[in-house]
């Protein structure tokens, strides 16, 4: 009798885990952002945004100079039981952040899905899609850096 309770105990206590651990777990649309700092203070940094699903970079604004940059992209493919996560917010920051403070992906804006930098500092920034559909690539030309360089 003492070993039927022992198993059913150990049964019982071991079946949750379990069932826990099968469950699908839905990944976040950005697996993060990395900032890669310029050696020279003509040149730009460089932020990559890493996502979990392709993506396709369709237009970015402002062109000018600016706190913020966003970025319109589409989804190339999500996997069904990330649909629903297409529409959230979620957000993200390098590291090393004293220029870029974070990347905000904002599924659930008008006209979107919209990838929003916030910057410390005015910066002019050009946007390139990855290779792989999976990295957004962003220069970023901080603005007081080139002025002080006299950079042209």
């Amino acid at each position: 009798m003492k070993k039927l309770i022992q198993s059913i105990v150990l049964i019982t206590s071991i079946l949750p885990i379990s069932l826990v651990q099968a469950q699908p777990v839905g990944e976040r649309i950005m697996e993060g952002v990395e900032l890669i700092r310029s050696k020279s203070p003509c040149d730009p940094d460089l932020a990559i945004i890493r996502m979990h699903y392709p993506v396709r970079y369709i237009t970015h604004y402002p062109q000018e100079p600016s706190h913020e940059l966003r970025i319109q992209i589409r989804h190339i493919r999500l996997a069904v039981i990330d649909e629903s996560s297409q529409d959230q917010r979620e957000s993200t920051s390098p590291e090393d952040h004293d220029l870029l403070d974070e990347v905000v992906y904002e599924g659930d804006f008008s006209g979107g899905p919209y990838l929003t930098l916030e910057y410390n500092e005015t910066v002019q920034s050009e946007v390139i899609q990855g290779s792989d559909y999976r990295t957004i690539k962003v220069l970023i030309y901080p603005s007081n850096r080139i002025q002080q360089a006299k950079c042209q």
